[in-house]
This record gives structure tokens, sequence and C-alpha cells, in this order.
């Protein structure tokens, strides 16, 4: 019996498992227990009861589903002799309707009661009170038929309901064996839970490394081992010497010859971007975004403070600084001869493409992971003529991307850059504008292909890019393009795969000017199989074929016709290059007249005595001293470096002499030469500006501060 249910609920239990509805199984269980006369005992549950009475319920319990054989195995075998006599007659009456098989130990009971003895051993019939004896049939066999046996079942809500009530009666038992189950599950739980946050660290890892160094596969690329190995001095010379004496070890003939012949691989890309776009190349789960990036000059212009147009990227800001610092004379720009700058303007971009997403889509989810928008009504590129301005973390951007936005001007720039220079003390203005002010600028696109006409339709194109009234008219008609967001790193974005301080346009813009400048007219021209090696732009041949050799004579007129060509500046220039500079041959004649005067060591030491001891400010004494250990060779190439050294300034001053004496009095074409090559120089309003007052001074005696 089940101990935590009560005398009524064991009894309905075989009902609820035959499916009975409660009212009937209730009404049944109850007529049983009359039955065996415990009417009076419904509530009481198995514990509370004597083993007499338990033996009852279980009776009561077989009758309950109305039998027509009851199974008896030893009902009196742990009962006193009274109460088993209790209980065989209520088999006893029980009997008069069923059929009662009893298996028992008890001969007496099974004397008083039984009408039928069946005695076994060993699983052997040892004697039949009352055996089968065989006779005739008096009755035909009713042919049984054969019902398909019935699932024993009960409802959801009654299974559920004895569930609950034996959890609910063994609390501590159910607590424990909970508590028991929950640290397995929990257990389970963290080691998943750990196995998913290693994995997802590493993901994350590797998606901020890649996205910050991508795999980067170019047309073409070259093996810098050999340079490496170069630099670090491992180069191994191929011979084998003894270590007898000095050897030498060409180092810087290694680092040279690496770097003139360096290996280079041609790479298919053609092949690979097809292979990249086929369908389960089996790189669709190991791959975030595929960028294609194309070697294509993005012309964009944005309108500066004054309202005019200014070409928006880093090169073109120092070409405007160079102009409005030195008035264009790159000579005397000591930016040209600083490398750092060049290097440092090919690593930077203004303008950068926006790595694709999935399906067509512009922006990848990458990157809207990484950045994050700010601004009301900033949002991300959904066009070709839309793009971005990306933010540092602290809001900024750099002055190159300000003057890429037309808020600064490049010549306030170069009034800053040679105040440093001067080492004056710069005020550096902290500007500020709200995001209103930078959503919705616009900018204008032109493609390359649109700063070249054939304006005399005869086949050959010219750059108009240096007209500035041509390119204003061109600017003003090109594609409209429109900053619709602003971004900036999210505050746990360990790497930015745009960086910052950048305006980043979409694939699709990329895309657009490709095609545009395929479809141009100068692109079709040069592509046109009459002009396969005809350069558009120069009207000369890419290859010259069957060149007959020039003769001097040739060569002499070939020279004629291009001085006449000339203007007057270029003439002027080259007449004073042409007088400042002796021929080799005369160089050589002179040279010889020179030194016939220096035969012996003892001139030699003279003259190079008096010329060391004018330049270097030594005593005479001192400079004796150096020469005792110089062989006579060594001083005669002193001479003659000295000697040419002087006819060459001679050559200079004399060429000066003459452009002078031109000055003084010129001629028409004279004067045209000379006033053209000064405009040359003149070329903006600083440089006038600074000429006229240094003439004005001489002129007048007023000071420069007044004159300007």
């Amino acid at each position: 019996m089940i101990s935590h249910q009560t005398v009524l609920s064991n009894v309905e239990l075989a009902l609820t498992l035959s499916g009975v509805s409660k009212e009937e199984r209730r009404r049944r269980a109850k007529e049983a227990l009359f039955k065996v006369g415990l009417a009076d005992q419904l509530n009481k549950k198995p514990n509370q009861m004597s083993g007499g009475q338990m033996q009852r319920v279980a009776i009561a319990r077989a009758l309950v589903n109305n039998p027509d054989i009851l199974l008896a195995d030893e009902p009196t075998g742990a009962l006193d002799t009274q109460t088993s006599v209790q209980i065989m007659e209520i088999l006893k009456e029980i009997s008069k309707e069923k059929l009662i098989i009893m298996v028992t130990h008890n001969a007496d009971l099974a004397k008083t009661y039984s009408t039928r003895i069946v005695k076994l051993l060993d699983g052997e019939v040892r004697s039949d009170s009352r055996p089968v004896e065989e006779g005739p049939v008096v009755a035909e066999q009713k042919e049984v038929k054969k019902k398909g046996k019935s699932k024993t079942a009960m409802s959801f809500f009654t299974a559920l309901s004895l569930s609950l009530n034996n959890l609910m009666t063994k609390k501590t038992r159910t607590f424990l064996t909970s508590f028991a189950g929950s640290i397995g599950i929990i257990g389970i739980a963290l080691i998943l839970a750990l196995s998913n946050g290693i994995q997802t660290y590493i993901d994350d890892v590797q998606e901020d490394t890649l996205s910050s160094y991508p795999i980067s596969i170019h047309r073409e690329e070259a093996d810098i081992s050999n340079i490496i190995t170069a630099l670090t001095g491992k180069e191994k010379n191929d011979y084998q010497h003894e270590k007898d004496a000095v050897y030498a070890n060409t180092v810087m003939y290694d680092l040279f010859n690496s770097l003139v012949n360096v290996e280079k691989t041609q790479n298919n890309l053609k092949q690979f971007k097809e292979f990249l776009e086929r369908d389960n190349n089996g790189l669709e789960e190991y791959v975030t975004s595929v960028l294609y990036t194309y070697d294509i000059k993005m012309n964009i212009y944005a309108t500066d403070v004054d309202g005019k147009y200014i070409k928006s990227d880093y090169e073109a800001l120092m070409k405007t600084m160079m102009r409005a610092m030195y008035g264009g004379n790159a000579s005397s720009n000591p930016l040209s001869s600083m490398g750092g700058m060049n290097s440092f303007g090919n690593r930077y971009e203004v303008w950068k493409q926006i790595i694709p997403g999935e399906n067509g889509q512009l922006v990848s989810n990458l990157l809207q992971d990484q950045y994050e928008l700010v601004g009301e009504g900033s949002r991300w590129p959904k066009a070709k003529d839309e793009v971005i301005l990306v933010l540092d973390a602290d809001n900024e951007i750099t002055d190159i991307t300000q003057y890429a936005l037309g808020l600064l001007s490049a010549e306030k720039m170069a009034e800053n850059t040679l105040a440093v220079m001067r080492r004056e003390e710069v005020k550096v203005e902290n500007n500020r504008w709200d995001y209103d002010e930078i959503l919705g600028r616009t900018f204008k696109l032109i493609l390359s292909s649109d700063q070249y006409t054939d304006s005399n339709n005869d086949g050959v194109w010219e750059n108009i890019s240096e007209n500035e009234t041509a390119m204003d008219l061109i600017i003003s008609n090109g594609m409209i393009i429109k900053i619709v967001g602003i971004v900036r790193p999210n505050e746990n974005a360990t790497a930015t795969a745009l960086g910052t301080g950048v305006l980043a346009y979409t694939q699709a813009l990329a895309e657009y000017i490709i095609d545009g400048v395929a479809n141009s007219a100068v692109y079709r021209a040069q592509a046109d199989a009459k002009n396969a090696n005809y350069d558009i732009f120069t009207g000369l041949p890419f290859v010259e074929e069957n060149v007959e050799e020039v003769s001097p004579e040739e060569l002499l007129q070939i020279a004629k016709a291009y001085f006449s060509g000339l203007n007057i500046q270029e003439k002027a220039v080259m007449y004073k290059a042409v007088l400042s500079e002796p021929a080799e041959e005369e160089l050589k004649r002179l040279l010889e007249g020179y030194l016939v005067n220096y035969t012996t060591r003892e001139e030699m030491e003279e003259a190079i005595l008096q010329h060391l001891t004018m330049e270097s400010g030594m005593s005479r004494e001192k400079v004796v001293e150096y020469l005792r250990g110089y062989s006579t060779d060594e001083l005669k190439k002193m001479i003659v470096s000295a000697l040419t050294e002087m006819i060459l300034s001679q050559y200079k001053t004399k060429g000066e002499e003459t452009i002078n004496q031109i000055i003084a009095a010129p001629g028409e074409k004279e004067l045209a030469a000379i006033k053209a090559q000064y405009a040359g120089y003149l070329q903006n309003r600083t440089s006038k500006i600074a000429y006229i007052t240094g003439v004005w001074t001489q002129t007048t005696g007023m000071s420069e501060s007044a004159v300007a």
C-alpha cells in the first residue's frame, strides 16, 4: 500500500489507472470498503491501521474492479489466529459470487474454508481433493471473441495531482533530491557557460584583430625577407675564407641589391574574386566581410570658409599650404626635403571606403557593432551619394579633416606652421561645431575623366585641371555627396576597422566612379583600336618602330626648332644657364692651362696652403702640419678640385654680369624676358608686397613697416 495515501485513495488507485471518472471510482471504492467492514476507516493512513485492517484494504482494492477471479497469496500469513479467521470469513462471503484461488501454508484454514484443495511440492501436484473427471460434453463451447488488450492509462491532471501529493508528503527527501540534482544541473550549466564565454571571447579577439589588421591580398606582393636580412646585417657571403686577415662584408651593397631586386609575385585577382563570389566556396562560415578596393582617385571638393571650391584631400592641402607660405617656389620650401612628411601624407587617408555587409548591405554589421551613431537624425549610408564622418572617442577630428570639410582654411594652417617654424607662440583655437552643422554638409564629386577635353577635335586630349574657370564649372555640375551620419567608436570597442577622423563612403560610390570613368569619352578614345599604339594625351606613339639614327646636323635643326618655340621667360632662363657653366672641353682646356703652374710638390703645397688658410680659418703652421701627411697625387687632386671650383665660380659671375649688363641697357626683347622672369617669382600677393616694400624702402627711405 502507498503509505502517504488514505485508505480510500489506495482503493481508488486501481480505478484511477483504469481511467474511471472521479465520482464513479469514489462510489465503487466506498462499496468495496463497506464489504470488508472498513466503512468507518476511509480517511486513515496505512500506518494508522492494524495488519488485519490493511489486509482488508488490500481485499477491497482487489474487489473494486469487480474481477471474476480473485488470487490471494498468503492472505493470513502475518496475522494472528483471530484476525486470520476474520479475513477468511470475508473471503468466504466473497466466494459466493467470485472464484477465489488462495495460496496458504495453513492446512487447517484450507480444510475449514476451501471447497477444493490442491497440494504442490517442488512445483508438482501431489494431490487434488476434487480432480477433474473426463466425461461427455454437455454443452457446446461458445467461440470466444478476442478483444484487443486495453492499455492502462490515467489523465494528465490525475497523474500530476498524485505526483504533487507524493512530493508534499516527503518534503525533506524532495528538497535533498532537488538540491543534489540542481548541483549537477548548475555544474553542467556553468561548464557550458564557461565554454561559450571562452569561445565568444576568442571570436571577439579574432574579429577585433582582423578588423585592425585584415587579411589583404594585393595585385602584386613583394618578398621583403632579403631586405630584412640585409638590414639586420645577417647576410652571409657566398665564399669561405680563413680567419687570417680582415675581409670585406658588403652590407650596403647587399641592402641596395635587395631593394632593387625585390622578388615580386603577381596574383590573379580576377579569378580569386570569381572564387569568392561563388556559392558554397567553403569560406562562408569563416569570413565576416569582403572589401574590394581599387586604385581610384577621389576627386571630391568642399566649399571653404570663403565660399571657394577646395579639393578635399591631404595632398591638395599640402600644395595649398606651400603656395601660401613660399609662393609656389618649391626650392625654398624646407618641408619639401622632409621625407617623413611625404610618407605621412601617403599613409593618411581623408576618405576611406566602408566595409560592405552581406546580400548587398552597404554597411557591415561589424562596423555597426564597433561604432555608435551620434546626433539627432544621424544614420548609416543607404545610397552611393551618402557618407559619414568618423570621430575619435573624444568626439574630435584633426585639422586635416577640418580642412577636408571646408571648416578650416589652408592659409590659416600655413600661418600657424610658419609661426611654429619661427619658434613663435601660436594660439590654437578650440573650435566647436554642433552636430546639425556637420549633418547635411555637402561635397561635389567629379570623375578624373571630367578633367580632360579634346578642345581642338584633333584626337589629343588636354588636362584642364589647372584652368580654374573651367574647373569651377565642372565642379559645380558634379555629383552632390552628403553627410548623413556621424559615428564614434563604442566605449567597449577594442579595435575599429575605419579608424578615426575620416570621411567614409560606400562601395556603391566606388563602383559608380569606376563605371563612370569606364564609360567616359576619354577612356573610350584611348581604348579605341586605332589608338592602341597612340598616347591621346601627348599625340605620340607609345613605341617608336623603325626609328632611324639622327645625324648631328638633324639634331642641331631639332634643337633650333625647340629653342624657337620657347617664350621670352624660358629663353632668358636658358641663356643664363648657358653663360654660367663652361663646356666640358673648355673646362678641361682651362684646367690644363692652370696646372702648368703647379709642377712641383712645393708649388702645390703653397697654393693649397693659401686656399685652406682662407677657407678654414686655421693657422698656417697647422695647415702645413696636416699637408705633410698627403701624397703628391692627393695634393694634385686637391689642386684640380680647387681650380674647377674657381673656374665654375668665374663663369657664374660672368653670366650674372652679362645679365646685369642687359638689365642696365636692355633691348625690347631682353626687357620682356626680364619682366617675364621676375613675374614668375611674384606669383601671389605676399611675394608681391614683399618685393614692392623693398623697392619703395630703397627709393623713399621710409621704414619697411610704414611702407607695408
